[in-house]
Parts: structure tokens; sequence; C-alpha cells
């Protein structure tokens, strides 16, 4: 087998039959691609009708592409972006990154010497090898293999800065997103309010790390080439002006190098596909893969207990089906421009380059050329001139063997460099495309700290998006004046909300669900915009939020009880571990302080599992321990048992926090002195009555029978989830 492929590459057909395979595979790859196209829709279909979703002609969920299909250019829109993102990762030029880049520069300029003294040092061989020189061959390769050390010492080290640099500049930039990030509940209003940024996590992971590595990758592969065209192009210059001397022949070759080179980026760039708009696009739709899987993480325990798996399991394969659609794409994208690429930077440069090499041996005029042909008469004196002439020869031979492999690699260098500078523009169009992305990132951040949203609506709800309220947050009361109740997405819970609630005027909401009672929360705590009248409210320091599932994040059971103070806060308020245990014991909710064997176990240890129940004990210890003017109840303790439920709300008013509750029933009325209830479209605020005595024991009676209800069953749960 070997020897016919031996043969058939030998002969004058190999040619042809490589032509033909060409042709062959140019065949293929245009017939499978619209099969291939074919297959992907219908599995994306049959995908999307298993999970209850729409596709239109262009593959995507719901009719529409929310990323936009706006082509990336490299224009001075990108310049903008590109100057704004680097003020940001270069704040001074005498800082860290500043000191890596020029410390990067160095090695790559000290790169670019060691490639001329290596180009050198191949002539230098080569002319021993000619010459028949055993010592100077030795003595040159010794010099070859020592200068191997600091030349690999070099390329390591370029290496390690580029990564060292794309660190320091993502850590400026991750550094500058994130102050913007938790700034103003900008990532609450991002993602529950804005409808900008799908994957805001996304962005700020995976788009800012790409950015800062091609960024550093793609300064590597400008500079670098950039050095060497200029210090080889000068060196083959002097090369060419000491062996041929001065002359139009010494301008040819730079001329048609210039020319070719110019030529072949004027194709390329004509040529090359949108790479950036392909890129920001495969970005998007990882992100959108990496939410369906958080999403599946996040809420496991619900479609576990649903058995929702099959259509979880469709959701992530149309997500990833999506995925490999663009994945692929772009690989046939590449296809026909890395053959192009390769055709005109290998094999018309490398022409090109054995052309230049040639045309200042081949225009020189005769007298240049050594008189090799005159022999002498056969005299004595004619044989010792006839042998230095030869010996002449001989050694003009041999320099010009060494001149040539010198001018070859140099060129060969220059050649390597230019190649490597044009085929940067793919890099820097994918650039421009997590620029595009990183930098919408940061404007929707700025203007929805600003309150300034984009929603999905309809233009009547934008109407009333538009409009502005009047907000005082210096009070010692809460008071709505003509305040509607408005979602972010323009929907009119309430037209028009009028009440205060003053100091000591505990408050129960009661009404359907959907009539905005969590929505006055939100609107009271800032979260939503006042988009009318006048709201009177605290300072947000002294309002607090216990939800129905209170937040549990890492750390020890301490942690989520002071949470978001950390322990020096807490040493400032004059509260200590022991007095938080003490809490705890009072209210009968020690259990925590046990493990499942009933062994003691400190707030300080690690936060074990919590039940529901539990979490929600958190979450009012955690407002008995911060002590706000007003406290807000959403549902908070409809897990709590009702007497360790009495006693929380018991311990609050003890310590003069007014109520604000969310509830369905009665059974905390007596905790509270108004009922804040939606009838008829509207809120009504009225006095609760005290009960009568009757009442009173009938109350009593049911609290009873819950009470021994409820015994039985918490130990059994608390084992259950500890």
């Amino acid at each position: 087998m070997m020897t016919l492929l031996s043969k058939l590459a030998r002969s004058k057909r190999a040619g042809v039959v490589a032509g033909v395979a060409a042709a062959v595979g140019w065949w293929y790859m245009t017939n499978s691609r619209s099969r291939a196209k074919r297959r992907a829709r219908r599995r994306l279909a049959k995908l999307a009708k298993q999970q209850g979703v729409t596709l239109d002609a262009n593959g995507e969920v719901g009719g529409h592409d929310v990323g936009g299909r706006k082509r990336l250019r490299i224009d001075e829109e990108f310049k903008r972006k590109m100057r704004m993102l680097l003020k940001i990762v270069f704040p001074s030029w005498t800082g860290k990154e500043a000191g890596i880049l020029m410390l990067h520069t160095a090695f790559l300029i000290a790169r670019t010497f060691v490639s001329i003294y290596v180009a050198r040092l191949d002539g230098a061989l080569v002319k021993a090898t000619v010459e028949r020189d055993a010592m100077g061959f030795a003595f040159k390769l010794a010099q070859w293999l020592a200068i191997a050390l600091p030349a690999t010492f070099v390329n390591s080290m370029i290496r390690y800065l580029e990564n060292k640099l794309a660190l320091a500049l993502r850590t400026q930039l991750v550094n500058h997103v994130y102050k913007k990030y938790m700034a103003n509940e900008t990532f609450y209003r991002v993602s529950a309010i804005d409808c900008r940024l799908e994957n805001p996590d996304h962005r700020l992971t995976e788009d800012v790390n790409q950015w800062c590595k091609q960024l550093a990758h793609l300064y590597s592969q400008v500079s670098k080439p950039i050095f060497d065209i200029i210090l080889m192009s000068a060196q083959l210059f002097m090369l060419g002006r000491e062996k041929a001397g001065d002359g139009m022949h010494l301008h040819y070759p730079w001329m048609l190098g210039f020319s070719v080179a110019f030529l072949t980026s004027r194709i390329l760039k004509f040529a090359t596909p949108p790479f950036g708009e392909l890129v920001a696009e495969e970005a998007k739709r990882y992100g959108n893969l990496r939410t369906v899987h958080t999403s599946v993480i996040k809420n496991s325990e619900q479609i576990a207990f649903f058995g929702g798996h099959k259509i979880e399991e469709s959701r992530l394969r149309v997500a990833y089906q999506k995925l490999v659609r663009q994945m692929n794409k772009i690989y046939k994208q590449r296809i026909w421009y890395t053959v192009l690429e390769q055709y005109l930077m290998k094999y018309t440069w490398s022409a090109a380059g054995l052309t230049m090499i040639a045309i200042p041996a081949l225009l020189r005029g005769p007298e240049d050329v050594s008189p090799v042909t005159d022999v002498p008469k056969p005299t004595d004196t004619g044989v010792r001139i006839a042998q230095a002439s030869i010996e002449e020869a001989e050694e003009s031979t041999s320099d010009r063997t060494q001149d040539f492999v010198t001018a070859r690699a140099l060129l060969a260098s220059a050649a390597d460099a230019l190649e490597r500078l044009m085929s940067s523009r793919k890099d820097l169009l994918e650039l421009a495309g997590y620029t595009g992305r990183v930098t919408e990132m940061i404007h929707v951040f700025d203007e929805v700290a600003e309150r300034r949203y984009v929603v999905a609506s309809q233009p009547e709800a934008r109407e009333v998006l538009n409009k502005r309220g009047r907000v005082v947050d210096d009070c010692d009361y809460i008071e709505f004046k003509d305040v509607p109740i408005v979602t972010p997405k323009g929907d009119v819970l309430v037209e028009n909300l009028s009440l205060r609630i003053d100091q000591h005027m505990h408050v129960m909401l009661k009404g359907p669900n959907g009539c905005g009672k969590s929505s006055m929360f939100r609107t009271i705590g800032g979260l939503w915009t006042c988009h009318g009248g006048e709201l009177h409210k605290p300072a947000r320091a002294s309002i607090f939020y216990v939800p129905q599932e209170p937040y549990i994040g890492a750390g020890s059971l301490l942690d989520q009880i002071i949470y978001p103070d950390t322990l020096a806060e807490m040493t400032a308020k004059n509260t200590t571990v022991e007095d938080l245990e003490e809490l705890l014991r009072k209210l009968e909710l020690d259990s925590l302080l046990h493990d499942v064997n009933k062994r003691p176990r400190k707030l300080t240890d690690p936060c074990p599992p919590l039940s529901g129940g539990q979490r929600q004990w958190i979450g009012m210890v955690r407002m008995l321990y911060h002590q706000p003017t007003f406290a807000i109840l959403d549902e908070c303790t409809n897990a709590v048992d009702k007497r360790r439920e009495r006693m929380l709300y018991s311990s609050a008013k003890d310590l003069d926090i007014t109520l604000l509750s969310v509830t369905h029933g009665d059974a905390l009325r007596e905790f509270h002195t108004h009922v804040l209830e939606y009838r008829d479209r509207q809120w009504h605020l009225s006095e609760i009555k005290p009960l009568d005595e009757e009442q009173r024991e009938e109350e009593q009676r049911e609290r009873e029978r819950a009470a021994l209800q409820e015994d039985d069953e918490e130990d059994a749960e608390n084992d259950f989830y500890v």
C-alpha cells in the first residue's frame, strides 16, 4: 500500500488526483450541509414539541432573537468601547498591569533578536558545511545549542506573561463590574426588572474572562509580528546592500513583498466571515445552556417530586442543539476561510519569497561577477594564481550559500510574522464580539442603577412606566399618597393607594393572590419604582423584610442569624454569641444548638441542612437581632408551629418593632392593631376590634388542639431534615 502511494505521489497524475479529491470533498461538504440543516431542524422541532414551545423559521424560541443580529465591525464604535474598557483595565500607566505589559513587550522584542541571531547561525553552519570546516562547524553548533537555553526561557516567559497579563486585566475588570453589579440593588433589578441581559452571570464570568484572554493574546499576536517585520526587514535590507551594493535592484524585493502583502490583506478582508458576530452568538447560546442547567440544579427537589425529568431533559437538549448548530456554523465558515488563507499566505508568499531572494543575484551586472572563467596559462605563477582563483571562487560560493540561508530564514520569519498579523483580524473580530457583550453589560448596569429600564411591555404600558412619583425616605412613618402599584412590566395592580402607617400600628394585610400585597412591600423597600403620587417612608436601615423562604447562604449558623452583618458589625452592636444562644433558648429554638444525635452544636459551626420551618426560624431570629423600626413579614411563619409563631411575634412586639404582616387567616390578629384588606379593587384600612370572652375561649381551645398535633409531628420532621 505504501509503495503504491509513493508511486502515485511521484507520478505526474498526483496533481490531478489531488484536484479530484478536493472537488469530491467540496461536493460532499456542500451537499451534506443542507442535509445536516434539515436533520437539525427536524430534531429541534421534535424536542420543542415535547417541551411545548414553538420555533420560528430560524429555529429560535418564541419567534424572535433576543440578542439581536447587529453585524460587528471594526469601526469608531468599537474603538470607543475599547477605549472605555482599556481605561478600566489600565487605571494607571504606573500600575501592576502596565508593568506586566512592558515586561511582556521586552520579552517579545528579545525573542525577535534571538530569531535574527539564530538565522545568522544557520547561515554560518551551512557555510562551514560547504567549506568542510569541521572545527568551525563544531564551534557554530555549540553556539547554536548555547543560545537554545535563553531562547526557550524567553518563549516560556512570553506565554507566562501573556497569561499573567490576562489575569491582571480580568482582576481589574471583575472588580469594576462587581462594584457596579452589587450597588443600588443592580443585581436584583437587572434580572427581575430589566430585560436586556438574559444571563448576567455568564457575562460576569465567561465573557469577561474571554475578553481579557483575547486581548492579551491579540497583543502578542500583533506586537510580536510588528517587531519581527521591522527588525528583520532592516536586517534583510542591510544584508542585500552589503552583498549587492546600491541600485534599483535592491528595492525590487521589498516592493514585490509589499505588493503581495497588500493584495493578500485586501482579499482576506473582503472574504473574512463575520467571526465577531458568530462568536457573540455562540457565547449567548452557551449562556442559555448554562441557565437551563442552573435552573435544574436550583429546582432539583421539585423536579424530582413531580417527575419532570423528561421535559427538563428536552429543554437541555433544545438549548444544547442550538449551541451545536452555532458551533457547526462557525466551523464550516472557517473551512473555506482557512483554505483561502493558507493558499495565499503559505504558497503564494513562498513563491514571492523565493523571488525576493533571487532578485538581487539575478539582476547583478556582469562586472559584479568574479572572473572565475579566466584561467591563467600553465606556468608556476599561473598555477598559483589559478589555485587562488579557485579558492576565491569556493569562498564566494560558501558566502553566497550562507547569505542565501540567512536571508531565507529571515524572510521566512518575516513572512510568518506578516501571516500572523493578517490572521489576527479574525481574533480582532472575536474580540469585538466579546467587547460588545461586556460593554453592553456595563451600560445596562449603569442605566439600571439610575432606574432607567427597558422592559418587554406594550406601548400603553410604557407611558405608565415613564412616570415618576416623589419619594421621601427620612420619615418615621409610611404613607402612600395616590401612589399606583405598578409591576416592572407596566401592569397596574392598584390604581392609586392612599394610606398612612405610623409606628406601633401593627397592620395585618389580607387579600387574594395577585392583589399587590408583596408588590406594595417591594415599592416600600425601593425595589420597584414609584410611578406617581408621593411615598413617605423611613430609611432603608429602619425597614426589615422577612420573606416566606429566607435566604440561607454559605457560612455558619451565626452568619445566617446576623446576615448581612459581619462579626465586627455584630460586636459593634454589643451583641455576643452567648446573647444569641440565649435568645434561641428563650424562643424554644434551641434544637438548632444540637445535632441529630442530640450532641451540642455551636453557632460558629458550619450551618447544617435546614427544614422549611427551621429556615423560617432563622428569618425571624434575624429580624429580632437587627431590631428594625418596621418589619415586613411576608407569610414568613406558615411552616412554623403555632406556639413558636406566637412567641416570635410576641418577642417582636416586646422589642417595639412595628409589624406589617401578610396573612390569609386570623390566627395572628391578637398581635395586630389594624387590618389592611383588599376589597372591590381597593385597599381598606380599619382598626381591629377586640374579641369578646366567648371568641377568646374558642380561639384558645383551637390553639391548644393545634399545639398537641404539631408537637407530635415536630420531632419527626426535624430528624428527617437534620
